[in-house]
């Protein structure tokens, strides 16, 4: 329905500027746009926006052993959360399904390989920091994998090491701390960040 009455509003501006002999330089250039029809939606605000927001897409992977306890990294080298205890993840690349990323982060940063169907979606979390793109997190979970976890990347990742999940140490990520509290509550989604 909106989009109906957007086309609509669309239509109407295209006519009526025609209809008063309004030139394209006597209307701001973002509501000209708009009313061509061309690059233009309605911001949150109200106000004309070019362009649609875009979120970061990243995949975390939640490797638990035998004990149930979950694959730590302590970040190093960054530039982001470096001295912090984090889980394999990383960004997802153009083309790649969210699937495909968790696999391919897995086994760029400890070593192993997932299988498709050992990957199994476990929680989703839309974040945000002050002055940061906002971010949408994948969380998959797995029991079994071919290898045995190593540090891969000592150049991004001081140390690996097996933890208690219901019990994370002080320094691990804000939002992944976050994301497995709620997913040991049962959540499969969140928020974090947000006002």
């Amino acid at each position: 329905m909106l989009a109906e009455q957007l086309r609509a509003l669309r239509a109407y501006g295209r006519q009526r500027t025609a209809e008063l002999g309004i030139e394209p330089a006597d209307v701001p250039e973002r509501i000209w746009e708009f009313l061509k029809g061309k690059n233009g939606t309605w911001d949150s605000r109200g106000m004309v926006s070019k362009e649609r927001h875009r979120a970061i897409v990243d995949v975390h992977a939640l490797l638990f052993d035998e004990e149930g306890r979950v694959l730590l990294m302590e970040r190093a080298n960054t530039g982001y959360a470096d001295g912090q205890a984090g889980v394999p993840s990383g960004h997802l690349e153009a083309g790649e399904s969210v699937l495909e990323a968790v696999l391919r982060e897995t086994y760029e940063e400890v070593g192993v390989h997932l299988a498709e169907g050992d990957a199994q979606f476990v929680h989703v979390s839309h974040r945000c920091k002050p002055g940061e793109n906002d971010r949408v997190g994948f969380f998959f979970a797995a029991t079994r994998w071919a290898g045995e976890p190593v540090n891969a990347e000592p150049h991004k990742c001081a140390r690996i090491w097996w933890h208690d999940p219901d019990d994370l140490p002080s320094n691990t990520v804000d939002y992944i701390a976050d994301a497995i509290a709620r997913l040991r509550g049962g959540g499969t989604f969140s928020t974090y960040g947000w006002r």
